[in-house]
């Protein structure tokens, strides 16, 4: 898997973390954050980091994050996609993908869609947009033969700006998720925290649920 995305013209802020405990989800292209001038300079699209190292806003405040907790062993791949990856109309991409670094059949991969949305109500108008933005991204990759069948999908939407209490139990229900997994084998979370059990699992930590 590691060397068909190094090989498609659409990874960005790809980098490898070495057995991090926790790594943070940053859109830095969010109008929240670009409007107000609050970017710090070097930084842009979505990036993901080890979460004591962090860039600060440009007005001193930590960014809200999504987060990845990881088992103490495990190393990480992390990418963003570039603008306009596809080259296609009305074609989604997803904000960052994960994977374990030993890129095993098997492995889990973590497809991630954020929303900096700060108004509580706001989740239900991301919702089909949020999980088109992952299933495109599946098929997009699939199509240039990328060997997802040999691994377990995950993904995540996530509103960072909002409790996950807000959305996370209410955005789809049983049967949906089941559908959703049968026609693209994903296990869809929607969380602003999973955690990396080992390379071939992922949960949502039990209080979210």
């Amino acid at each position: 898997m590691k060397a068909h995305l190094e090989k498609l013209n659409i990874k960005s802020n790809w980098k490898e973390h070495k057995t991090p405990y926790s790594l943070c989800i940053v859109d830095w292209d969010t109008k929240v954050y670009k409007e107000q001038g609050l970017v710090p300079q070097y930084s842009g699209g979505c990036c993901v980091y080890m979460k004591d190292n962090i860039p600060s806003l440009t007005n001193g405040k930590q960014p809200h994050f999504v987060e990845v907790v990881c088992a103490s062993s495990m190393n990480m791949i992390s990418t963003g996609l570039k603008k306009h990856a596809w080259r296609k109309n009305n074609v989604g991409q997803c904000d960052a993908i994960l994977l374990p670094a030993s890129d095993a059949e098997g492995d889990a991969m973590l497809f991630v869609e954020t929303k900096y949305s700060n108004k509580e109500g706001s989740w239900k108008n991301y919702r089909e947009d949020s999980l088109k933005q992952i299933t495109d991204t599946i098929q997009e990759l699939q199509e240039r033969k990328c060997p997802l069948t040999e691994r377990i999908l995950y993904g995540l939407i996530s509103f960072p700006l909002l409790r996950a209490e807000v959305f996370g139990a209410s955005m789809f229900d049983k049967s949906e998720l089941a559908e959703i997994y049968s026609k693209y084998q994903l296990n869809l979370y929607v969380s602003n925290r999973v955690i990396y059990k080992d390379e071939h699992e992922i949960e949502v930590p039990k209080s979210i649920l």
